[in-house]
């Protein structure tokens, strides 16, 4: 597989949206933002306020985010199919259309923010096509070769994958990834690239699993790891495509480590980028200029107590990072992006 093109996009995910677009914009997201331009990307925040509520924000290459400094709340847009929680949310480009999937135990829901800045409705999956495992624990998605592929961890431990086809919106039936029918992971990631190949990478412990689906054959590799993470125990992983290149930034207790894989097939080490507690999910996005997106959500302890925080930082395409950039202060559990 090393010279196939890899993309991913983490965590995030994509369905179906077989509704008309909606064309109201709510509040703080405002009506026809930019199309989404090659080099921009997509930050979805999941609250555990009650009702859930799913924030959204675009990053132009000129580091503007759009809206801001409010955020834009696409449940009032798409029609919350979640009001009571979030268990999980993903994003990811197919084409230049950004597919969101939110996750509750037993339902998972698709909507996608068209070129123009407006999104569909949220639909359920299993009434097009791909069923529901009995209980979601986390989900991430990758557009390949112009399908939607999604992969869900259920809370037995079995991973399930199925694709969404462009050509009619309906999606092939959830079906276990073999030999992990029943695993302990705490996370997936996934990523794809024209070419069609599906990059699956997982969590156990502190390792990096990662395997590839042939599209030609369907056939799944048999799963490598580039490594383990510094720390004692994983929490979460998020990847995406950067240019030719794939990267997954890994959470575990230890703070955030990165890691690379590039288009030869070959991995860079499982490096320590930096020791930050408290992280609760992250997100990451590619870009084709060769940039990668990372944002992680958490807490902290401070004189006046706890402290939430969302933070996004950049591995530009010349190796060096920016520093972590608090986005905001507001409580969240989930993140994804995409790019």
């Amino acid at each position: 597989m090393g010279t196939e093109q890899h993309g991913m996009t983490r965590r995030r995910l994509m369905t179906t949206a077989g509704a008309a677009t909606v064309g109201v914009v709510a509040a703080g997201l405002p009506a026809g933002p930019a199309a989404a331009a090659p080099n921009d990307t997509h930050l979805l925040i999941g609250t555990p306020t009650s009702p859930a509520k799913l924030l959204h924000k675009l990053r132009q290459p000129n580091e503007l985010w759009i809206p801001s400094p409010e955020w834009g709340d696409v449940y009032a847009v798409a029609k919350s199919p979640y009001p009571s929680g979030i268990v999980d949310v993903a994003g990811a480009m197919v084409g230049n259309q950004m597919h969101t999937v939110s996750a509750q135990h037993s339902q998972i829901a698709h909507a996608v923010r068209t070129e123009g800045g407006g999104w569909t409705v949220f639909n359920n999956i299993s009434g097009f096509g791909a069923g529901n495992p009995a209980e979601n624990r986390r989900v991430c998605a990758a557009g390949a070769a112009g399908n939607l592929h999604l992969a869900v961890l259920a809370w037995d431990g079995g991973v399930f994958h199925t694709i969404r086809k462009s050509a009619d919106w309906l999606w092939t039936p959830l079906t276990r990834v073999p030999g992990w029918g029943s695993t302990n992971f705490t996370d997936i990631a996934a990523g794809g690239g024209s070419d069609g190949y599906f990059h699956l990478f997982a969590l156990q412990g502190t390792q990096v699993l990662h395997r590839v689906r042939d599209p030609h054959t369907g056939i799944w590799s048999t799963p490598g790891s580039p490594g383990s993470a510094t720390g004692s125990s994983g929490t979460a992983i998020a990847a995406g495509r950067a240019g030719n290149e794939v990267h997954a930034a890994v959470v575990t207790d230890a703070g955030l480590s990165h890691v690379v894989r590039y288009l030869s097939g070959s991995w860079s080490d499982v490096n320590l980028l930096q020791r930050i507690p408290d992280i609760d999910d992250v997100g990451a996005a590619g870009t084709p200029n060769g940039e990668f997106h990372v944002t992680i959500v958490g807490t902290e302890s401070g004189v006046s107590g706890i402290q939430y925080w969302v933070k996004h930082r950049v591995r530009r395409a010349d190796q060096s990072w920016t520093g972590f950039a608090t986005l905001d202060f507001l409580r969240a559990t989930r993140a994804a992006m995409a790019g």
